[in-house]
């Protein structure tokens, strides 16, 4: 292991951990992580937590080819609250875990659900922190919740961050190779970033790579994103990826610009917003019956 293995394994753990140097402070921040897990777990059981679905467009066909469960949390007030006012405390608490399992176990139950009625959708992306992948036996876990509700893991995308880098790598290297035996395809959320780390190709062969948004935002005005972008996705083509997406599409010109550098699918206001499950099930999936009838 490098040096800068070590460092990087030794600051995630230490964050994970909370291991404060000054032992009142620790014990502070014990009580009132113990204090938060309580809350979350409670808003869990309140179902307080919502799925919304975003679809994954095929640029040339313009068909739907994926979807990815996004988390909204409806407040007392009955209005629904971004990720982003959320996300992070738990992520820094080191307790996202128990959402993102959560999110793991509803997106099953749709699918089942989706099963039962006769309609399917076979490829769903569910977020998973670099802290949820550090947690003893998850790949237990995640199995156990598929099993629960008969789902199959090919119908699964584990989307993880390119933070997740930060992890050893070859505890990561075993980890994404055990989830891909098992028949889960992992997805490479945000390349592309200011924190993009080529080397963490490297470590496995992920079935899908995400463009970061802040390349597509600019691919139009700055000719060096559409350089870095062209460059991702061929070294991606190179690399024999099953598929690539670019985030965040919010126009034609994007749409077209990324097309041409061969990006494969997109993701964005151009195509929909997320959606809440209802809205998805009377949009997208009603016309995916339809068009199998016609098969």
């Amino acid at each position: 292991m490098d040096l800068e293995e070590q460092i990087f394994g030794a600051t995630d753990r230490m964050h994970l951990n909370k291991r404060n140097s000054y032992k009142g402070e620790a014990e502070g921040n014990e009580q009132f992580k113990s204090k938060l897990i309580e809350k979350l777990q409670k808003d869990i059981a309140d179902n307080r937590f919502l799925v919304y679905l975003q679809p994954q467009i095929n640029l040339k066909t313009d068909e739907i080819g994926g979807v990815e469960a996004l988390v909204r949390y409806l407040d007392e007030e009955g209005k629904v609250v971004p990720p982003v006012s959320f996300i992070g405390k738990y992520e820094t608490e080191g307790i996202i875990n128990y959402l993102d399992l959560h999110m793991l176990e509803m997106v099953c139950a749709l699918i089942k659900k989706w099963r039962e009625r006769g309609k399917e959708i076979n490829n769903i992306s569910v977020n998973f922190s670099r802290v949820t992948m550090m947690v003893a036996g998850i790949v237990k876990k995640i199995l156990s919740i598929c099993n629960r509700y008969e789902v199959l893991p090919e119908q699964i995308t584990i989307e993880v961050t390119e933070s997740i880098g930060l992890l050893e790598r070859r505890e990561l290297k075993t980890l994404l190779e055990t989830l891909q035996k098992e028949g889960f395809k992992i997805s490479l959320d945000d390349f592309g970033s200011r924190y993009s780390d080529l080397a963490i190709l490297s470590i496995t062969n992920f079935n899908e790579i995400k463009l970061d948004k802040s390349l597509v935002d600019t691919i139009e005005s700055k000719s060096k994103s559409r350089t870095i972008a062209g460059y991702v996705l061929q070294m991606c083509m190179g690399l024999e990826l099953s598929h690539t997406i670019a985030e965040g599409i919010e126009n034609i010109s994007q749409k077209e610009i990324l097309k041409q550098l061969g990006c494969e699918y997109g993701q964005g206001y151009l195509f929909d917003r997320p959606l809440p499950v209802d809205e998805f099930e009377k949009k997208y999936l009603k016309e995916r019956r339809k068009s199998d009838e016609h098969k």
